[in-house]
């Protein structure tokens, strides 16, 4: 018999510290979310996606000359190589949508001469090129998919605006854009969750950072990851039916959307993943067709990683 202590086992690590992070921090008991230091109603109130996503890489927020360039840097970054189209192009019509996020994010990888290079500056330059290209892997890809023709980065819009532009083909709305810029700000970080845990797994064998990242896209597919936002939103159309409108959401039938869309932990705990955000007290106008029926679910998993 060994002397040696035996751990306990955890199911689902709950309770072993997997990592110590300065870059955010959830606090379920008081409902919050740090990034940096800075709590998240501050940065989604007064900040643009940039700044936020300058933050976590750099570690502070940027002076306006910062800023600039690195909106910049993100705008120069945004299209993709022919390659990348000819691979989502191979794909199966109307497949899903994570699967092909995957295989763009691996043929990035591929292209890119440095992607062996794990020194902090090209890794930063990789994190960087990765935050503007996932925008448009994840509207062209979606397009692609749907039988259309990918849509050029709009250089004069931000990330969020550009974002819709490119899955439209239509300059978004002024109110469409700040609620994605703030859904962007609120996805940007949140501590250990699976997909975080799965690319530092990948990444802790020195692997690049593309196959850490393509890595954790597949945890971020899973019904009780990402996934669960898609139940989320079939709950949502399903309620629009004949047969369930009048149906309390307590009704059995519903209990496999119901706890896979309740599986994602910081949904649980209620962090500001919320409208309350947005205080202008404007009406909403009304989205674009594709956001009333079914073409919106394959990206609702997707959206999570294009920030």
């Amino acid at each position: 018999m060994s002397d040696k202590e035996i751990v306990p086992y955890r199911p689902g690590l709950e309770g072993v510290t997997a990592g110590v992070s300065a870059i955010s921090d959830v606090i379920a008991a008081e409902n919050r979310l740090i990034y940096r230091g800075y709590d998240i109603r501050d940065l989604a109130q007064h900040c643009e996606f940039e700044e936020v996503a300058y933050l976590v890489l750099m570690g502070a927020l940027p002076t306006r000359a910062q800023l600039e360039a690195f909106k910049a840097e993100l705008v120069a970054d945004r299209e993709l190589p022919a390659e990348v189209y000819a691979v989502l192009r191979a794909l199966p019509h109307r497949g899903n949508l994570m699967a092909a996020l995957q295989a763009g994010v691996a043929a990035l990888g591929m292209l890119d001469p440095h992607a062996d290079d794990h020194s902090h500056e090209a890794n930063l330059k990789k994190a960087i090129r990765l935050t503007a290209s996932m925008a448009t892997l994840v509207a062209n890809g979606y397009r692609i998919l749907q039988g259309q023709e990918p849509v050029k980065p709009n250089p004069r819009l931000g990330h969020a605006a550009n974002f819709l532009y490119m899955l439209f083909d239509r300059e978004p709305e002024p109110l469409h854009a700040q609620v994605m810029n703030l859904t962007f700000i609120l996805y940007t970080e949140h501590g250990y969750n699976a997909s975080t845990f799965t690319a530092r797994v990948i990444a802790s064998t020195l692997a690049d950072m593309y196959s850490a990242v393509a890595g954790a896209i597949g945890a971020l597919r899973g019904a009780l990851h990402g996934g669960a936002n898609e139940a989320a939103m079939e709950l949502c159309a399903s309620s629009r039916r004949t047969d369930r409108t009048h149906r309390p959401l307590s009704d059995p039938r519903d209990d496999g959307a119901r706890d896979a869309a309740r599986e994602e932990p910081l949904s649980e705990c209620g962090l500001p993943r919320r409208g309350d955000l947005l205080h202008d007290g404007h009406p909403h106008p009304p989205l674009h067709a594709d956001f009333r029926g079914g073409a919106h679910r394959g990206l609702v998993g997707a959206c999570h990683r294009t920030a």
